[in-house]
């Protein structure tokens, strides 16, 4: 039986999974892993340091026959290329294959089925899988000119009011005081500082416990017109989005889901899955091959 690890990659952090033919055997969560924010060097240590340290002593001695790494930032050759040597370097494995993180998502929720998938974590993305491939995808340039929908989108969304001075007084003495926040500290996490991407979607937490909370009024209309803005950018792009099941996978998607059932109620799409993280899903789709 083959030993196999599959790794779901976003910008903030990745959960790894060993297998054993059809046995789970061992988790592990690290950072993120996106090749335009991490070099190959930082990669082998996470590997070599964090996620072997775990998953040895169940190998019992053996080798890793394939690695399936599923990572935000691998939609192009020279970065598929980067991760997959890093990989190759830092287990003692056989294969390794690396994908982009919208096909662990499509092949997560949609199976061998067609669908519209969209990835709605740290940043947001979107494609059709057509049971097989991704048929069709959408731009996502990131959380400095995209990210509709992300938790980057929030937070960028969040600080821009609180320094723009477009919210109460009452709430921007509130967030000071809850957030210890102050606009040189804004500057420093933003523009000096690494992995702002990060940053700007640490305050999501923050936003989905207000909005039950005394500004709820203004914390709502934010998060439903970030989804909002999401399907105008993506979803509403496609020709087939008001025929074909909407799947939403990511932090975002799972802990907003209300306000999201409701944006797409608005735009009469026809939600299916909203799943956390695609690991569950992509343990099934391989399965074909664990008792190999």
């Amino acid at each position: 039986m083959k030993y196999q690890v599959l790794a779901d990659s976003g910008s903030t952090k990745t959960d790894w999974v060993l297998l054993h033919g059809d046995q789970e055997l061992a988790t592990v969560n690290t950072q993120g892993l996106n090749p335009y924010y991490t070099t190959q060097e930082e990669i082998i240590q996470v590997v070599q340091f964090e996620v072997l340290n775990v998953f040895a002593p169940f190998l019992d001695g053996n080798q890793v026959d394939v690695v399936h790494f599923y990572g935000a930032g691998c939609s192009v050759i020279q970065q598929v290329e980067s991760v997959k040597q890093s990989l190759l370097v830092a287990f003692p494995v056989k294969e390794v294959n690396v994908y982009h993180d919208m096909l662990g998502a499509a092949r997560a929720v949609c199976q061998q089925s067609e669908g519209l998938v969209c990835i709605l974590g740290t940043g947001s993305n979107s494609c059709f899988y057509d049971g097989q491939k991704i048929a069709m995808s959408r731009p996502a340039p990131g959380f400095i000119l995209g990210d509709e929908g992300g938790g980057t989108y929030l937070g960028k969304t969040l600080l821009r009011d609180y320094i723009y001075g477009n919210m109460s007084d009452d709430l921007k003495c509130y967030i000071e005081r809850e957030l210890s926040l102050s606009v040189p500290d804004i500057y420093e996490n933003i523009y000096k500082r690494q992995l702002p991407n990060r940053y700007l979607a640490s305050f999501a937490v923050f936003i989905k416990q207000e909005l039950t909370a005394d500004y709820a009024s203004y914390f709502y209309p934010m998060v439903e017109q970030s989804f909002q803005s999401f399907f105008d950018c993506h979803v509403l792009r496609y020709d087939n989005a008001h025929a074909t099941p909407l799947h939403a996978i990511g932090s975002i998607a799972y802990y907003f889901h209300d306000i999201l059932e409701r944006v797409a109620s608005n735009n009469g799409c026809n939600l299916g899955k909203i799943i956390k993280t695609p690991m569950e899903g992509l343990i099934e789709y391989h399965s074909y091959s664990l008792a190999d």
